[in-house]
C-alpha cells in the first residue's frame, strides 16, 4: 500500500532541491537509442537506478511534494512514485504544478541527481526532463481501479430505494457506488456502519478509506438521514472483495414509520468480467 505525506520522505525532497550535485543543468541529458523505455514492467528497477534508463522515454504518475520553483540554472518540481522521489526538470516548459497535485509526466530520464539531506546522508533521485505534464484523478494514482462492475440494480421498499450503481475493484480496496432515494413521506435512516458484503463464505464490515482525504471528491458520504423526497450518492468502501467471484451486499435502511417494517436490503452482484 502506498503511503502519502511522510515527514521523512518531505525532508529528503527539500533537501535535494537546496543541495543537488551531479546531473548538471537543464542540458544534462545524454541520449541514447539503447535505453530501455520505462514501462510497468521494469519502473522498480529504474527507481532503484535511473543511470540505466538516461535517455529513455518514461511515463509516470505521482503525488508532487515541492511545486514548481527555480533551482539555480534548472526550474523543476518534485514528486513521489511508489515511495521514491523523482525530481521533474520542466525545460522551460510551462507547468503550474503545486504542492499536493497528481499528475501524470511524460519526458526522456535525465539521470540521477545526487546530494545530502540535513542529517549529511548521501541521497539521491531520478531526474525526468519534461516533455508533458497533466493532473490526474488522485485515485488514478493511489488505488487505480483493476476492474469495475456496471451493477444499477435497484431495491425498493415501501418508497425508499436503494441503488448499487457500480463497484470499482482496486488493489486495496473495493468501493461500492450507492444511491438512495426517500420516496416516502417520513424521514429515511441509513446505516453505512451495518453494510455487509459475503464472499466466498467470509463476511466482510465496510471500512473507511485510506485515502480519503487525498480523494475526497470521490468518497462522499451518503447521509445517515434524508428527508421526504431526497436522493443522495455516495461511496462505501470495503477491503478483500474479489471481482472474479459473486458476492452478496447486504444495507440497512428504514423511516421513522414504525408501523412500517423494513427487511435488509440484499443484492446478488455477479462476478466481473
Amino acid at each position: 500500500m502506498r503511503k502519502w505525506g511522510k515527514v521523512g520522505t518531505g525532508i529528503i525532497i527539500t533537501t535535494i532541491v537546496l543541495s543537488m550535485t551531479g546531473c548538471g543543468g537543464s542540458n544534462a541529458t545524454t541520449s541514447s537509442s539503447n535505453a530501455p523505455k520505462v514501462t510497468e514492467a521494469n519502473k522498480a528497477q529504474f527507481l532503484q537506478d535511473a543511470n540505466q534508463f538516461k535517455g529513455a522515454e518514461a511515463t509516470l504518475q505521482g503525488k508532487v511534494f515541492i511545486g514548481t520553483k527555480n533551482i539555480g540554472d534548472m526550474t523543476a518540481f518534485q514528486m513521489q512514485v511508489d515511495d521514491h522521489n523523482v525530481v521533474v526538470n520542466v525545460n522551460g516548459k510551462n507547468a503550474d504544478i503545486n504542492e499536493n497535485d497528481f499528475v501524470e509526466v511524460t519526458g526522456k530520464v535525465q539521470g540521477v541527481m545526487e546530494g545530502t539531506n540535513a542529517f549529511g546522508a548521501k541521497i539521491s533521485a531520478p531526474v525526468i526532463q519534461l516533455e508533458s505534464v497533466k493532473k490526474v484523478d488522485p485515485l488514478s494514482v493511489l488505488s487505480p481501479t483493476i476492474k469495475s462492475l456496471q451493477v444499477d440494480k435497484t431495491l425498493d421498499q415501501h418508497g425508499l430505494s436503494l441503488t448499487v450503481n457500480k463497484i470499482d475493484f482496486a488493489k486495496d480496496e473495493q468501493r461500492v457506488y450507492l444511491t438512495i432515494k426517500n420516496g416516502t413521506q417520513n424521514k429515511a435512516y441509513f446505516f453505512v456502519v451495518e453494510a455487509k458484503a459475503v464472499q466466498d463464505g467470509q463476511q466482510l464490515d465496510s471500512k473507511i478509506s485510506d485515502h480519503e482525504i487525498d480523494a475526497k471528491e470521490t468518497y462522499k458520504e451518503i447521509p445517515s438521514d434524508l428527508l421526504p423526497g431526497v436522493s443522495a450518492s455516495g461511496v462505501i468502501v470495503f477491503k478483500g472483495l474479489s471481482p472474479d467471484k459473486p458476492l452478496k451486499l447486504t444495507l440497512s435502511a428504514h423511516t421513522d414509520d414504525f408501523e412500517t417494517n423494513f427487511n435488509p436490503y440484499t443484492f446478488d452482484v455477479p462476478a466481473a468480467k
